[in-house]
C-alpha cells in the first residue's frame, strides 16, 4: 500500500510539473541584453524599451543598443525619465543606435509589425498609463518578442500572436473564403 502511495505520488508530481512546463511555453527567465537579443531568430531589427519610471530601463535601453545591430527607441513617461535615459545613453556612447522621447502609452507610435522586440519595464505602471494589450500584438512583428519586467528584473519572454492567423480563423467563422486574401483583408480593415 505505501508503495502504491509513493508511486502516485510521484506520478502525480511528474504530471504536474510537464503540465508547468507545457504552459510556460515561450517564457522563460532572461537577466540580461544579451539573454533577449538571443530569444529571437533575426539578428538586427527595432527593440522599443517601455521604461514606466522603473530605474533599471535607462540601463537596459543602453545595453541593448551596444551590439550595434539593433535600434532601440526608448519611451519615457516624463521628462525626467527622459533625462535619465538621455544620461544612461551618452555613458555608454550608444547615441547613434539608442534614443529615447517623451510619449503617452495610450497608442505606441508604430506601425503594424514593425517592432521586433517590445520590452515592458513594470507592466502594472504601463497598463495604469492605458497600454493596451491589443496595441502591444498591433506593434509587434509575428515571432517577435514581448518582454515583461517586474522591479528592474526581467521576468519572461513571451511570442507574439499572429494576427493573420487569427484573421483567418475569424474569416472562416464568418463563412469568408479564407483562401481569398482580398476577403481576408477587407475582414481585417474592418
Amino acid at each position: 500500500m505505501t508503495h502504491s502511495v509513493s508511486r502516485s505520488f510521484w506520478t502525480f508530481l511528474f504530471a504536474l510539473m510537464c503540465f508547468a512546463v507545457l504552459a510556460a511555453g515561450p517564457v522563460f527567465a532572461a537577466t540580461t541584453a544579451e539573454e533577449i537579443l538571443n530569444s529571437v531568430e533575426s539578428k538586427s531589427g527595432l527593440v522599443v524599451v517601455v521604461g514606466c519610471g522603473d530605474a533599471a530601463a535607462p540601463a537596459l535601453a543602453a545595453d541593448l543598443g551596444k551590439s550595434g545591430d539593433w535600434l532601440v527607441h526608448a519611451i519615457a513617461g516624463n521628462a525626467e525619465e527622459l533625462a535619465q535615459f538621455n544620461k544612461a545613453i551618452a555613458a555608454a556612447g550608444v547615441q547613434g543606435c539608442v534614443s529615447a522621447e517623451e510619449l503617452g502609452l495610450a497608442t505606441l507610435p508604430y506601425r503594424d509589425y514593425m517592432v521586433n522586440i517590445l520590452v515592458v519595464m513594470d507592466l502594472q505602471k504601463a497598463q495604469a498609463a492605458r497600454l493596451k494589450k491589443q496595441d502591444v500584438h498591433r506593434c509587434v512583428v509575428p515571432q517577435g518578442k514581448v518582454v515583461f519586467c517586474s522591479g528592474g528584473k526581467i521576468e519572461g519572454i513571451g511570442l507574439a500572436r499572429d494576427r493573420r492567423r487569427d484573421a483567418v480563423r475569424r474569416a472562416r467563422e464568418l463563412g469568408l473564403d479564407a483562401g481569398r486574401p482580398s476577403q481576408v483583408r477587407a475582414y481585417r480593415l474592418r
